[in-house]
């Protein structure tokens, strides 16, 4: 007599779903990981079905950029008052700025808000008391850059060099389209800019040259972690090795231990894209870089209701999405969520519901 019978059998692991890492959470771990990835996740649909309001969005740009401005003046308070603890109360042993345990993370976040701070300026120039709305963002994007200058985030000062350069561009473009069309503008913009890569290649190179041994140190080793990132990246190529899994894997690489990062928690990549390809895969990195796509086609469809404001919102993103290239601070929840708003309102006709300055109007 033959009985036939069903057991379940206990598996470490299925291979053919995403792997994760278990431990302390303050290491980092998948569960924490993936909670953070989905607040931002989650915030960005939330915040997206809300552009159309231009009134409600154009709040939320002041509020950001205000906010900002303040903790640009905590940040330097707390420098200049010689603080080791964050609003003097609370202990860290991380290089905090601001009100963030991590200084490259504040700056990412201050410059998203001095991008929100410019936009605010160019929206608030209308009415009996522009001069003196406009003089009020002036400030509030003066505490942010002194911010950002008086840390050490080199990138962070990188990126407003850089947005400032991209807002003289767009300005230009405004004034030029308006006397000789826009086929003529952009010409006439491309070639001031094809112009002016070698002077910005030589002010880069300078630039780097006169930075201190250590921080030369740091950029340059970044680059010398390609290596193992693509060890990484070929152990799970499709899904992934798991979330926050790259400071566990990358020492299994065989010339770690005789690399300058042994001994040394190499956590991370310093490349956001390449971060999630290592731990999500082909999968999770086209993920991103599909929502990126989506998002600047959905501002193309948008530009005839949108204005100088949302092209220097647009810019910011695009400025910090270049810096996220050379650094690691999407994976902040804080500054995942600001580059979400900021995203939002990129594609937010608040032109058409708050008016905006002639001046720097883009009609």
């Amino acid at each position: 007599m033959c009985i036939s019978f069903s057991a379940i059998k206990k598996l470490e692991h299925i291979k053919f779903l995403p792997s994760g890492i278990s431990g302390d959470c303050e290491l980092g771990v998948s569960l924490k990981s993936v909670a953070e990835l989905f607040t931002g996740a989650l915030f960005a649909v939330s915040i997206w079905m809300y552009r159309r309001d231009g009134r409600f969005m154009g709040f939320l740009l002041r509020f950001f950029a205000a906010n900002c401005a303040l903790m640009a003046v905590l940040a330097v308070a707390q420098l200049k008052s010689g603080a080791n603890m964050v609003y003097w109360t609370f202990p860290s042993g991380a290089s905090f700025y601001g009100t963030f345990y991590y200084v490259n993370s504040a700056c990412a976040f201050l410059f998203l808000g001095f991008a929100a701070a410019s936009a605010s300026a160019v929206l608030d120039f209308c009415g009996k008391l522009k001069y003196i709305k406009l003089f009020a963002w002036i400030l509030c994007g003066a505490a942010i850059l002194c911010a950002i200058y008086f840390s050490s985030s080199v990138g962070a000062k990188m990126s407003a060099v850089l947005f400032a350069g991209f807002a003289i561009a767009i300005a230009l473009f405004a004034v030029l389209r308006r006397f000789c069309g826009a086929k003529i503008a952009a010409a006439a913009l491309a070639i001031a800019i094809f112009a002016a890569i070698p002077a910005a290649v030589y002010g880069l190179n300078r630039g780097f040259e006169s930075l201190p041994k250590t921080k030369q140190d740091s950029l340059a080793g970044r680059f010398k972690m390609y290596e193992f990132s693509k060890y990484v990246f070929m152990k799970a190529p499709i899904l992934g090795s798991g979330a926050d899994s790259y400071q566990y894997i990358v020492q299994s690489h065989p010339n770690y231990k005789n690399s300058a990062f042994s001994g040394k928690n190499l956590n991370s990549p310093h490349n956001e894209l390449i971060a999630f390809a290592c731990e999500y895969g082909v999968v999770g990195a086209g993920a991103v870089v599909a929502a990126f796509i989506l998002w600047g086609i959905a501002v193309f469809k948008s530009r005839r209701v949108l204005g100088f404001a949302n092209a220097l919102i647009a810019g910011g993103v695009a400025v910090s999405v270049i810096h996220s290239m050379f650094d690691l601070f999407y994976h902040e929840p804080s500054v995942m969520i600001a580059l979400c708003l900021m995203m939002a309102l990129a594609a937010a006709p608040m032109r058409k519901f708050l008016g905006e300055g002639r001046g720097f109007g883009l009609k």
